[in-house]
């Protein structure tokens, strides 16, 4: 009985992080992918705030960029996707970071609620 009810607890806490929804950086590019391979994307990016512009300096739009090795891709049930997948994704908007050596190394294929919560559309 005690085994069962730990294992029940084990599971809810677990659960309820599941449920936390998606957490996304406030440094985020936002754009579209405009081609893609398994080692590097064309990042197109959407229209930019003034702010945005100053970070256009370290991705300029329609620059082919080459993935970090270990790059985390998420779709938009924050599921993590295979570099392979990357052709399917072209032409979806996407948010990406990158690290310091020019590299993407996050990208999130986003969802219009996404799009809201970040303010941008």
């Amino acid at each position: 009985m005690k085994t069962r009810l730990l294992a029940l607890l084990i599971t809810l806490l677990c659960a309820q992080s599941a449920l936390a929804g998606r957490v996304l950086p406030a440094s985020l590019q936002i754009g579209e992918i405009g081609a893609a391979d398994t080692s590097q994307i064309r990042f197109v990016a959407s229209d930019r705030s003034w702010l945005q512009t100053l970070a256009e300096l370290f991705i300029p739009s329609g620059t082919a960029y080459r993935l970090a090795p270990g790059v985390r891709i998420l779709d938009e049930n924050n599921r993590f996707l295979l570099t392979g997948q990357l052709p399917g994704l072209v032409g979806k908007r996407v948010g990406v970071t990158v690290d310091v050596s020019g590299y993407i190394n996050r990208i999130w294929v986003l969802t219009d609620d996404d799009l809201r919560t970040l303010g941008r559309q």
